[in-house]
């Protein structure tokens, strides 16, 4: 199913203009865009909308798995219309966040499978999230040479 206003009220939320437009602005991307860029993006299309609306309605999506909320380390939150487990690659440098493939690699499930049959935990879903430089922030380091 991918027509969203199906996917809003098979999760029994309420199709309104706001919560159409953000959803369809997170399956649109795959920026993984924090609120505030989801807010400037839809106040385009919706000038009367508020950032505690936009805030709000990102919540509720989550909320009812429509979309992902991300903690990557940067101190605020992204969010992700991709809600199949997958991993994220962050970058370093300037913050870019990308998925890698469209689901979780073999072995990353085969740990989750092995953590939860040796803790006392009961694990409902995991992410796996690497770190590093991504290709654009790469050139520019290599480009500055050694010693700069």
């Amino acid at each position: 199913m991918t027509d969203p206003q199906e996917m809003l009220r098979r999760a029994g939320l309420k199709v309104t203009p706001q919560r159409l437009e953000i959803y369809e602005m997170l399956l649109q991307t795959r920026a993984h865009p924090g609120a505030q860029e989801v807010y400037e993006v839809v106040k385009e299309k919706l000038p009367s909308i508020s950032f505690n609306t936009v805030y709000a309605t990102l919540l509720s999506l989550q909320e009812k798995g429509l979309i992902q909320r991300l903690d990557v380390g940067q101190g605020r939150d992204r969010f992700d219309a991709n809600t199949r487990s997958h991993v994220h690659l962050v970058c370093q440098q300037c913050g870019r966040v990308d998925d890698f493939g469209d689901s979780t690699p073999a072995c990353i499930s085969e740990l989750l499978a092995e953590v939860r049959a040796k803790s006392r935990w009961k694990i409902a879903d995991g992410t796996f999230t690497a770190y590093g430089y991504c290709p654009e922030c790469r050139r520019a380091k290599d480009t500055e040479g050694p010693g700069r």
